[in-house]
């Protein structure tokens, strides 16, 4: 993958993974072509969940589906990984604010799909859930 930065990572991302670029086109046309990365990465991060909605439903049933949709997973989680080893903090950015921050969504799945994740990328989400932690407790004080 060539240098990553903030101006080439949609494209680093659509070519890395050809399977999100429907979900990508249906965004373009629901912003009218305004779209910025922040959106796309917490949409990639809704489309990697379902994904894995998907393999964890399949595992049992149908080891096709199952694998296919876990390499989709596999491929969507490396590639944040590389964003968060980049050299341009706007990408780092990217993948911790707008694709880690948003796993929550996850749900039941949350702690599975953390799980995937590599070491460095788990310390920032751990890191992510702290602060989320302490801004709560700051806006409970405050109202009390």
């Amino acid at each position: 993958m060539e240098n990553i930065n903030y101006q080439n990572v949609i494209a680093q991302l659509l070519k890395t993974l050809p399977e999100f670029s429907r979900t990508y086109k249906k965004l373009l046309t629901d912003f009218d072509d305004d779209v910025g990365q922040h959106i796309i990465f917490g949409e990639l991060t809704r489309f990697t969940i379902r994904k894995y909605k998907i393999a964890a439903q399949m595992q049992k049933k149908d080891k096709v589906r199952y694998a296919a949709a876990l390499d989709v997973v596999k491929k969507i989680i490396k590639f944040i990984e590389v964003c968060l080893m980049a050299r341009d903090p706007k990408v780092r950015e990217l993948a911790a604010f707008s694709f880690l921050e948003n796993l929550w969504q996850a749900g039941k799945y949350y702690n599975a799909m953390k799980g995937m994740l590599s070491k460095g990328a788990k310390t920032e989400l751990e890191r992510i859930d702290v602060w989320w932690e302490h801004l709560g407790e700051q806006k409970a004080a405050s109202q009390s």
